[in-house]
C-alpha cells in the first residue's frame, strides 16, 4: 500500500481528538519496528506530518534521515548503503524542509572537507590537485568560510570518516536530484552555495570526491535550466573562472569535466555571456579539449562548439576565433559544414566518406574560408591522429597538395600543429619505406622535402625563418626519438628551400650547430647530417664585423668536428664566400686572424648559455681560415705566407700539430694548398728539421710524440698527391725529404740500446709508421730503397722479443691490456706495411716461409687496418712459390679469411675480401690438399653475404678473373651467385637512398657515394657473373663443358619437381635467365634433349614468368635450327591430344619464331602458320580457342604489313577474319581491352642484357630487382679481358605478351581534386553517418547528461514510458531511438538492466547521453497521474478501435508535452493501463505483416513528434 493511502487510514479511523498523537506513535514504532518495515512507516510520517505538525517528530525524522545518510547500512554492504540513500532520497522529496535541512548538513560536510584540502599540501591524496585558493578567494562563501579558524585533525581516521560523510551526501545530493521536480525545491541561494562548493571540490586529489561532485553539478545546472530563473550571473562567473583551472589540469576527469561544461552551456539562465564568448581563453580552453581528449570528450566538445556558436550575438574577433554580425547566416552555415567534416574525420574511420568530402575539406582551406585557421589546424591535427590509416594518409596527401599561401593560412601561429602533429605523423619510420625496384628513392621522404623545400622557397621571408626555426627545433628536442633518414629529408627540404638566400640568423646558426653536433646514427647518415648542416650555414646572413665573423668562423668549425673530410673545395668556396664578404682582402682578413691569435678575445665570446656556440680550439679557427685563404686566393705573396704561418708559436713543431689536418680533407683542396710554393717550402723545410731531431736527444720531449705522429700522416698525404700527378711537387725534392725522414726513423729503430727511445710504447709505432710512410714515397717514385726484405722481416721477428715484457703483462689490468696492445697493433700494422714495399717477386722459398711464419705468430695483433699489406704480401710471395708452400699460403689465407670476419670494421672491408678471394681463388694455388679449405670459405663467403653486402661482388669480381679451366671447380660458387637472395631490409635500402641524396648534391654518378661506405650493391654479383657467362665462346671446348655442366645444375629443379607449384623456394627466375644467356650453347647435339625437356616443363609449370623464358628459350634454338620446327608443328596439330596450357605456349613459340624466320621462307611459314593454327579457333579449350583468335588477327596485320597477297586474299582466312571481328567475343572483349595486342613479341631484338635482365616480365605479382645498364657498364672493366659479349647490352627492355604494365593510380589526392569541379555555390551533400563510438562513464552506469536545449514548463518535453518491456535488447534500441531524438527522459521497471551485454551491444553509448527513471510496474498508473498533473498528455502506441492514424491528414496532431507508454512485446498495453491514456496512436501499414518492432515503432512515433514541435 502507498504511503499516502496509509496516512489517509490512520487520520480516517482516528478520532479527531488523538491525531495529533499520530506523528509521536509513529516515532516509537520507527525505533522498535524491524529494518524492512522502516520504509514505509517513515514515509507514511512523512505523509502525516504534511496533515499534522510535530516539532519533535520532524527533529526525529531529521536525524532518523541523516543516519540513513551516513550509516553503513544494515548489513554493511554497498546494496544495503544504496537502499538507504534511495530511501533518505524519497523522505526528502516528500518533504521539503528535511531537504533544506539535509542540504544545509551537507554543505557543512563538504566545507570541512574543502578546508581540510586548502591547509594540505598538492601532493596528499586528501588535498587539491588542482589550484583552488585563489578561486575561494575570489568567491568566498559561508559554508567554506566560516570554517577558516577551525583546527586541521590530525587523525587520519578522521580524516577517512570526514571524506566518507562527503562522499556520501554527494550520492544523497546526486539521488535527490534525478527527479527533474527537486530541484524546484532549493532555495535560489541554497544551489548558489552548492554550485560553489562542488565547483571546489571538482579540484579535489579523490577520484570519487570529483567525480560524484561532477554529477551532481550537472544535475544542479539542469534544475536551473528547468527553473529558467534570472540573476545567474553569480553562478556563470563561478562555473567559467573555475573551468579555467579545470582544464589547465585536466587529467582523467577531463570527459566529467567537460560534460559540465557543455550541461553550463546548455543552461540559459547561467550559461556564457556575451564578454566570456568573446575572449581567447574560452575558445583556447575548447581547442584544448578536443586536441587532449579521447573520442568521448572530443564529442561533446563539438557540441559545446555547437551550442556556443548558437549563443553569439555580437561580432568577435580574436587570436582564436571570427565571428561576423552582419554575416551571421553563411557563418553558420560554414560552421556546420565544420562540424560535419569533424565527425566524418574525427569520429569516423571510412576513407571513402572522407574522399567524398574532400571538396569541400579542400574549400575550408582556402583562405577565404570564413572558418579561424586555429579551428583548421584543431581538425587537420586530429585527423592525422585518428586511429585510420587510410583518413591519416588521405588528410596527408591533402595537406602536401596544398600550396604555401593555404598551409600558411592556417599554420600561421600554429606552431602545435607542425611539431605535435604534422611532423610526427610524417617522420614515423613506417612510413619511409622503399621498394626493391627503386632502391635510390624513398618516395615519403622525397615528398616529403619537396614539400618542405616547397613552401620555404615561396614563401615571404619571415614565414621561412619561422617555419625553419620550428623544424631545427624539432631536430634538436628530439634527438634520439627521430627516425634518423626522416631529419635527413628535412634538411633536405630545408636546404632546397633555402637555395642560395641569406637567411640565417645567429639564432639559426646555433640551432644548424646544434643538429649537426647529434652524430648517433651510422657514418653515412651522420655525414649526409653534416654535410646538409654544412650547406645551411653557407646561407647565413652576416654581420660585416669582425665579431660575427669570428662567431661563425668557430660555428664551422663545430659543425665539421669529426668529419672534416666532407669538406672539400666546393664547401671551401662557399664558406670563402660567407666570410669574406664585404671585406677588404689581405687588410680585413689580417685583423680576423689576429682575433683568432688572441686566445683570450676568442675565449671571452663565449656564451655559456649555448654550449654549440663554444668556440673550438684555436687550432680549428686556424685551420679554417687556411683552408679558404688557399682554395680562394690559391697563391699568395710571400709576406702573406709569412703571416698565416706566423698563427703558430713555433714554427718547426706547432706547425706540423696542424698541417695534418689538411690531409683529412678532400684531395682537391690538398692539391690547391700543395701547390702553393711558399706553403711548400715552408712544410719541406719543417719536416727537413723533424729529421734532424730525431737523431738528436731533443727528441725525447713529450713534443716529439706528436712530431712522429705527424711525420708519418704527412708523408702518406704527400705520397698520396704525388701519385695522382694533379699537385706541382718536384719529386726531387720529396725523394731527398723521404730519404732524409727514412733514415733518421730507421737509425732510431735498429738503436735498440736507448733506453729512453723505448720509454713510451707510441714512440715506437710512430718511427715504424714514419719508415713505412717514407718507404712508400721513394717506392712511388721507383727511387731505390735503403733496406732490403729480409731487413723489415728481422724487424718483424724481433719486435715481439723486444715487447715481450709487454706481451707478457697482457691480462693483468684492463687499461693497461688496452694501451699496450693497441702500441703492438700499430707497430705490427707499420712494420707489415714496410715488409709490403720492399717485397720482391723472386723471393726464395725460406724468405717466403719467413713472412708466413710472421703473419702466423702475429695474427693476434694484426688489425683490419693491417690486412691490406699482409694479404699483398702473401700474393707476392705465392707467384714463384713451389707446391709445399702454396699450401702453406692456403692455410694462411684461410686463418686471414677468419680474422677479416671477426675484425671488420675498417672502412675498406671490400679491399680486404677481394685481395683474399684473389689469393685464394689463384689456379696457381690450387691443389688437393686446399680443394677443402677453398670449399669451406666459398661456402662462408655465400653464407655471410646475406648480411654482407659487399662480398658477393667482390667474389664475383675474384670469379670473372679467374681463366675458363678453373670455372668447373667453381661450379657451386656460380650456382650460389646465381641464385644470390637479394637483401630487402629497410636499413640497407635506406642507406641507398640516403646514398642517393649525397649523389645528387656533389654532382656524382649515381652509386658513387654507396660504393664509397658500403661497396657495390649485390645486385653486381649476378651483373659480373651474368656478364660473365655472355662472353663464353661456344666454339671454346671448356666452355662447351662448363655450359653444360652449368645447365644441368640449373635446370635441376624443375627436372626434379615435375609439380605445378608456381611459387617453389628452388626456383629462381636468375636460373633460366641463365640458360637464356647461354642458349648459343645448344647446339645439334644437345637441341632434342633441351626442347624435351623444355616442352615437359612447359606441360606442367603454372607461373607466367618462368613459362615466358621458357618460351623465349625455345624460340631462339628454333630461330638457330630451323630443322627443330618439325617438332613445334607436329604437336600443334589439332589431333594432338595437349592441356591447353602447353596448347597455348606452342602459339606463342609459333607466333613468336615467325619474326626470325629468314626473308625467303617467311611466305611458306606464314602460310603452314594460317594452316596450323586457324583449326585451333574452334577449340574446345577456351584458353587455346582465345588465343588462336588473336593469333588469326596478328597473322593478318603481319601478313598485311608484308605484302603477302596469297594469304589476305585467301577467300577462306577473309572470311574467318570477318567472323571474328563480327563475334560476340570479339565486340564485348575489344571495349575492354580483354584482346591481347596484335604485335607479338620479338624474341631477337629484345635479345639484350636489359631485355633479359631489365625486362617488365620481372615485374607482377613477386618483383624481383632488375640488374641496370649502369650495373653492367661498371662491371665492364673487370670483364673487358674476356672480350666482347656475344649479347648486346641494348637500349630498350623486354616486355613480355603474358604479363601486363602495372596500373597507375593517382599519387596524390590533388589529381583528384583538381578532376573535380568545386562550385562554391552548390556545395555537394556530404554523408556523415559516423562510426560507432564508446565512451567511459568513471562513475556508474547511468548517466544525467541531458541534450543541448533549454528547458522551460512551456517547451516541448517528450517522455517514453517502457516499464512494460523486459528484453534488454529492445530496450538498448530504445535507448539509441530515445537520444537520438533527443526525449526527455526514458523510463524503465529497472535500471539494472541497462548494465546487460545485450542492451550494451544495441545502445551504442546512448546510455551516457540519457536520463533514465526507475518506474516499476505497480507504480506505472500513479506516475501517469503525477505526470498528467505536470500538463503531460499520455499517448498509448497501439493499435485500438479508437486509434489515431500517426501523420494522417486531419488526425490531429501529437500534443507538446506527450508521455509516449510502449505495450509489451506479446500483449502489448494492458487493458487496466489503457483506461490510464488519453490516446492512442496506430502507424499505417500496407503490408500484411501485423505489427512494428517496439524499437521500430517507438522511433517511428518519435520523429513524427520531432517532426511537429522541432522544426
Amino acid at each position: 500500500m502507498e504511503p499516502a493511502t496509509i496516512a489517509g487510514v490512520l487520520l480516517a479511523v482516528t478520532p479527531a481528538a488523538s491525531q495529533c498523537d499520530i506523528p509521536l506513535l509513529l516515532v516509537k514504532r520507527l525505533e522498535h519496528c524491524s529494518w524492512e518495515k522502516k520504509a514505509p512507516i517513515a514515509m507514511s510520517l512523512v505523509e502525516i506530518l504534511k496533515t499534522i505538525p510535530n516539532e519533535a517528530a520532524d527533529k526525529y525524522l531529521v536525524g532518523f534521515t541523516q543516519k540513513l545518510i551516513t550509516s553503513q547500512g544494515q548489513d554493511g554492504g554497498d546494496e544495503s548503503r544504496s537502499e538507504n540513500l534511495a530511501l533518505a532520497a524519497k523522505l526528502a522529496r516528500m518533504h521539503p524542509e528535511l531537504s533544506r535541512g539535509l542540504v544545509d548538513e551537507g554543505l557543512s560536510c563538504l566545507g570541512e572537507v574543502i578546508d581540510i584540502a586548502r591547509k594540505l599540501h598538492v601532493s596528499s591524496d586528501d588535498g587539491f590537485a588542482v589550484p583552488s585558493v585563489e578561486f575561494m578567494e575570489k568567491f568566498p562563501h559561508a559554508s567554506v568560510g566560516s570554517l577558516e579558524a577551525s583546527p586541521v585533525k590530525n587523525e587520519d581516521s578522521d580524516f577517512l570518516e570526514t571524506q566518507a560523510r562527503a562522499l556520501a551526501y554527494l550520492k544523497f545530493y546526486e539521488l535527490f536530484l534525478m527527479t527533474e521536480s527537486q530541484g524546484e525545491i532549493l532555495q535560489k541561494s541554497a544551489m548558489d552555495e552548492m554550485i560553489y562548493v562542488l565547483l571546489v571540490l571538482l579540484g579535489h586529489s579523490n577520484r570519487a570526491v570529483v567525480s560524484l561532485s561532477g554529477r551532481v553539478l550537472r544535475l544542479l545546472l539542469q534544475a536551473l535550466a528547468r527553473a529558467g530563473s534570472e540573476g545567474g550571473d553569480t553562478v556563470r562567473e563561478m562555473v567559467y573562472y573555475r573551468l579555467q583551472d579545470l582544464t589547465a589540469g585536466v587529467g582523467r576527469e577531463g570527459h566529467e569535466l567537460y560534460t559540465i561544461w557543455f550541461q553550463w552551456v546548455s543552461t540559459c539562465a547561467c550559461g556564457p555571456s556575451q564578454g566570456m564568448l568573446g575572449e581567447v581563453k574560452y575558445w583556447e580552453m575548447l581547442q584544448h579539449g578536443m586536441l587532449r581528449g579521447f573520442s568521448a570528450q572530443r564529442k561533446i566538445c563539438l557540441q559545446i562548439l555547437k551550442l556556443s556558436i548558437n549563443l553569439l550575438r555580437d561580432s568577435i574577433q580574436n587570436e582564436r576565433f571570427i565571428w561576423d554580425e552582419k554575416s551571421c547566416e553563411s557563418t553558420i552555415q560554414a560552421w556546420k559544414k565544420y562540424a560535419t567534416l569533424f565527425e566524418i574525420i574525427v569520429f569516423d574511420t571510412s576513407a571513402n566518406q572522407l574522399k567524398d568530402a574532400l571538396p569541400e575539406l579542400h574549400r575550408l582551406l582556402t583562405p577565404s574560408s570564413q572558418i579561424h585557421r586555429s579551428w583548421i589546424s584543431v581538425l587537420l591535427s586530429l585527423a592525422l591522429k585518428n586511429s585510420s590509416t587510410s583518413i591519416q594518409a588521405t588528410v596527408y596527401e591533402l595537406l602536401l597538395s596544398l600550396q604555401w599561401q593555404q598551409l600558411g593560412f592556417f599554420t600561421e601561429g600554429e606552431d602545435m600543429f607542425l611539431t605535435e602533429y604534422f611532423l610526427p605523423y610524417a617522420m614515423m619510420g613506417s612510413h619511409f619505406t622503399i621498394s626493391g625496384e627503386h632502391n635510390e628513392k624513398c618516395e615519403h621522404g622525397e615528398n616529403l622535402s619537396k614539400f618542405l623545400a616547397g613552401i620555404l622557397s615561396n614563401s615571404p621571408e619571415q614565414f621561412a625563418i619561422k617555419l625553419m626555426d620550428t623544424l631545427l627545433s624539432y631536430i634538436i628536442d628530439r634527438p634520439d626519438t627521430i627516425f634518423s633518414p626522416a631529419r635527413i629529408y628535412i634538411l633536405l627540404g630545408v636546404v632546397n628551400g633555402i637555395g642560395k638566400q641569406r637567411i640565417l640568423g645567429p639564432s639559426q646558426i646555433q640551432k644548424v650547430v646544434k643538429v649537426s653536433s647529434n652524430k648517433r646514427f651510422s657514418r653515412t647518415r651522420a655525414e649526409l647530417a653534416t654535410s646538409l648542416c654544412l650547406r645551411l650555414l653557407f646561407s647565413a646572413r652576416l654581420e660585416n664585423t669582425i665579431e660575427a665573423k669570428r662567431d661563425y668562423l668557430c660555428s664551422v668549425c663545430s659543425c665539421i668536428k669529426g668529419s672534416v673530410h666532407i669538406f672539400g673545395l666546393q664547401e671551401a668556396e662557399s664558406f670563402a664566400g660567407c666570410i669574406l664578404e664585404g671585406m677588404t682582402f689581405p687588410q680585413d682578413f689580417w685583423r680576423l686572424e689576429r682575433y683568432v691569435m688572441n686566445t683570450n678575445e676568442v675565449n671571452s665570446c663565449a656564451d655559456d648559455s649555448a654550449n654549440f656556440l663554444r668556440p673550438v680550439e684555436q687550432e680549428g679557427a686556424q685551420r679554417a681560415l687556411l683552408d679558404t685563404l688557399f682554395a680562394v686566393y690559391g697563391e699568395v705573396d710571400e709576406q702573406s705566407m709569412r703571416t698565416v704561418l706566423r698563427w703558430t708559436v713555433d714554427v718547426d713543431a706547432a706547425l706540423l700539430h696542424d698541417i695534418p689536418h689538411i690531409f683529412d680533407f678532400g684531395y682537391p683542396l690538398i692539391d690547391v694548398l700543395l701547390s702553393n710554393t711558399s706553403f711548400r717550402k715552408q712544410l719541406f723545410e719543417t719536416l727537413s728539421t723533424s729529421a734532424d731531431k730525431l737523431v738528436t736527444k731533443r727528441c725525447f720531449i713529450p713534443v716529439d710524440e706528436l712530431h712522429r705522429k705527424a711525420l708519418s700522416k704527412v708523408l702518406n698525404g704527400l705520397h698520396s698527391a704525388s701519385q695522382r700527378q694533379r699537385s706541382q711537387i718536384p719529386l726531387a725534392e720529396l725523394n731527398a725529404l723521404a730519404l732524409k725522414l727514412f733514415d733518421a726513423a730507421w737509425e732510431r729503430q735498429r738503436d735498440a740500446s736507448h733506453s729512453n727511445f723505448w720509454e713510451t710504447r707510441k714512440n715506437r709505432s710512430h718511427s715504424l709508421c714514419t719508415c713505412s710512410a717514407a718507404a712508400k714515397v721513394l717506392n712511388g717514385s721507383g727511387s731505390h730503397l735503403p733496406i732490403s726484405s729480409s731487413d723489415a722481416l728481422d724487424i718483424i721477428e724481433g719486435y715481439p722479443e723486444i715487447l715481450q715484457h709487454d706481451i707478457d703483462s697482457l691480462g693483468e689490468g684492463s687499461h693497461v691490456n688496452v694501451e699496450i696492445t693497441k702500441a703492438i697493433e700499430q707497430a705490427i700494422d707499420a712494420a707489415f706495411s714496410l715488409l709490403e714495399v720492399t717485397l720482391k717477386q723472386e723471393l726464395s722459398n725460406y724468405d717466403g716461409q719467413r713472412v708466413i711464419g710472421c703473419i702466423n705468430r702475429n695474427l693476434r695483433f694484426i688489425t683490419n687496418q693491417a690486412l691490406h699489406p699482409v694479404v699483398n704480401c702473401l700474393k707476392i710471395i705465392a707467384g714463384p712459390s713451389s707446391s709445399t708452400l702454396k699450401q702453406s699460403i692456403i692455410s694462411c689465407a684461410a686463418e686471414l679469411w677468419d680474422l677479416a670476419e671477426q675484425a671488420r670494421s675498417g672502412s675498406d672491408t671490400q679491399g680486404v675480401y677481394l685481395e683474399l678471394f684473389e689469393l685464394l681463388f689463384d689456379p696457381t694455388s690450387r691443389d688437393s690438399d686446399s680443394v677443402g679449405e677453398i670449399s669451406r670459405i666459398s661456402k662462408e663467403a655465400l653464407k655471410y653475404s646475406i648480411s654482407r653486402r659487399c662480398i658477393a661482388p667482390t667474389l664475383a669480381r675474384t670469379l670473372c678473373t679467374l681463366p675458363s679451366e678453373a670455372l668447373t671447380h667453381h661450379l657451386s660458387l656460380i650456382m650460389g651467385l646465381i641464385n644470390l637472395v637479394q637483401l630487402k631490409e629497410v636499413d640497407y635500402l635506406q642507406e641507398e637512398s640516403l646514398c642517393a641524396i649525397m649523389d645528387r648534391l656533389n654532382d656524382c654518378t649515381p652509386g658513387t657515394y654507396y660504393n664509397h661506405y658500403n661497396g657495390p650493391r649485390e645486385i653486381a654479383a649476378q651483373a659480373y657473373i651474368f656478364g660473365l657467362l655472355s662472353r663464353l665462346n661456344p666454339n671454346a671446348t671448356v666452355d662447351v663443358d662448363f655450359v653444360r655442366s652449368l645447365r644441368r645444375e640449373l635446370l635441376g629443379p624443375w627436372l626434379d619437381t615435375k609439380s605445378a607449384v608456381q611459387f617453389s623456394a628452388r626456383k629462381k627466375t636468375s636460373q633460366l635467365q641463365a640458360l637464356l644467356v647461354t642458349d648459343r650453347f645448344v647446339g645439334r647435339e644437345d637441341a632434342d634433349e633441351f626442347l624435351q625437356m623444355a616442352f615437359s616443363i612447359l606441360n606442367y609449370e603454372t607461373h607466367p614468368r618462368y613459362r615466358f623464358l621458357f618460351e623465349w628459350m625455345v624460340v631462339r634454338v628454333a630461330i638457330r635450327l630451323p630443322e627443330e620446327m618439325t617438332r613445334i608443328w607436329k604437336l600443334l596439330d589439332p589431333c594432338e591430344r595437349l592441356n591447353p596450357r602447353t596448347q597455348v605456349s606452342l602459339i606463342k613459340i609459333a607466333m613468336m619464331i615467325a619474326s626470325g624466320v629468314a626473308e625467303e621462307e617467311k611466305l611458306a611459314y606464314y602460310e603452314k602458320l594460317v594452316n596450323t593454327i586457324t583449326p585451333l579457333i574452334s577449340n574446345s579449350k577456351v584458353a587455346t580457342r582465345h588465343l588462336a583468335i588473336t593469333s588469326v588477327l596478328a597473322i593478318w596485320k603481319n601478313a598485311t604489313d608484308l605484302g603477302f597477297a596469297s594469304i589476305t586474299n585467301n577467300p577462306l582466312f577473309i572470311q574467318i577474319r570477318q567472323q571474328i571481328l563480327n563475334s560476340p567475343f570479339y565486340l564485348d572483349a575489344t571495349p575492354a581491352d580483354k584482346v591481347q595486342s596484335e604485335t607479338v613479341f620479338n624474341p631477337s631484338t629484345n635479345y639484350t642484357l636489359l631485355g633479359i635482365f631489365h625486362g617488365t616480365y620481372l615485374l607482377g605479382v613477386d618483383p624481383i630487382e632488375r640488374i641496370t645498364g649502369a650495373d653492367f657498364l661498371a662491371v665492364d672493366g673487370i670483364l673487358g679481358e674476356k672480350g666482347d659479349s656475344f649479347i648486346p647490352l641494348g637500349t630498350t627492355t623486354a616486355t613480355a605478351p603474358t604479363t601486363t604494365s602495372p596500373v597507375e593510380y593517382p599519387r596524390t589526392i590533388e589529381t583528384a581534386l583538381t578532376a573535380r569541379t568545386i562550385n562554391p555555390t552548390q556545395p555537394r551533400p556530404l554523408q556523415t553517418k559516423s562510426s560507432t563510438w564508446t565512451t567511459e562513464n568513471p562513475a556508474s552506469t547511468t548517466s544525467t547528461l541531458t541534450h543541448p536545449k533549454s528547458l522551460t514548463p512551456d517547451s516541448p518535453s517528450l517522455v517514453l514510458l517502457a516499464s512494460l518491456i523486459t528484453n534488454p535488447t529492445n530496450l538498448g534500441g530504445l535507448s539509441r531511438v530515445s537520444e537520438i531524438f533527443g526525449a526527455t527522459t526514458l523510463c524503465l521497471s529497472s535500471l539494472t538492466s541497462t548494465t546487460s551485454p545485450a542492451f550494451l551491444s544495441v545502445s551504442v553509448s546512448s546510455q551516457h547521453w540519457l536520463p533514465f527513471t526507475e518506474v516499476s510496474i505497480p507504480a506505472i498508473p500513479q506516475f501517469l497521474r503525477d505526470k498528467r498533473n505536470e500538463g503531460y498528455t499520455i499517448v498509448g502506441i497501439e493499435q485500438t478501435d479508437q486509434s489515431v492514424i500517426l501523420g494522417k491528414r486531419g488526425s490531429g496532431g501529437l500534443p507538446r508535452k506527450a508521455v509516449l507508454m510502449l505495450g509489451s512485446e506479446r500483449e502489448g498495453i494492458p487493458a487496466e493501463l489503457l483506461g490510464e491514456v488519453d490516446m492512442c496512436v496506430e502507424i499505417e501499414q500496407r503490408g500484411e505483416t501485423r505489427s512494428l518492432n517496439v524499437q521500430t515503432a517507438a522511433a517511428v512515433v518519435c520523429y513524427e513528434w520531432n517532426r511537429q514541435w522541432r522544426q
